[in-house]
């Protein structure tokens, strides 16, 4: 017996009132701007480390080749579901924590 390969159903967008409506909205976008804020100089400083040091020359190409990969998998990444996963944080939270310390004891970024 032959099977019948289904064609791909639509993606939904995001229903973004739905998401404004949630309690998590503000903490999470909070958080969000926060990490932005944090690591904002950090960013804006790359481009400069990455012309004159030889050792991170290659950081120019890391956007692209990680944009390459997300094009190459996307149709498989866009049907996983998208869920939240508090686990994150166990990795996030020392990250921040590290960052911090190197802000107050001015060790450059």
């Amino acid at each position: 017996m032959e099977s019948i390969a289904l064609p791909p159903q639509p993606v939904a967008s995001p229903d973004w009132r739905r998401m404004a409506a949630s309690p998590l909205f503000v903490p999470v976008l909070a958080a969000l701007i926060g990490l932005g804020a944090m690591f904002f100089n950090l960013v804006r400083g790359l481009p400069a480390l990455w012309m004159t040091d030889e050792y991170y020359s290659h950081g120019f190409l890391i956007p692209i080749l990680a944009g390459y990969v997300v094009w190459q998998r996307w149709p498989r990444l866009r049907e996983l579901p998208a869920r939240s996963g508090w686990a994150a944080l166990i990795l996030l939270i020392p990250l921040v924590l590290i960052t911090r310390a190197a802000i107050l004891s001015d060790i450059p970024q």
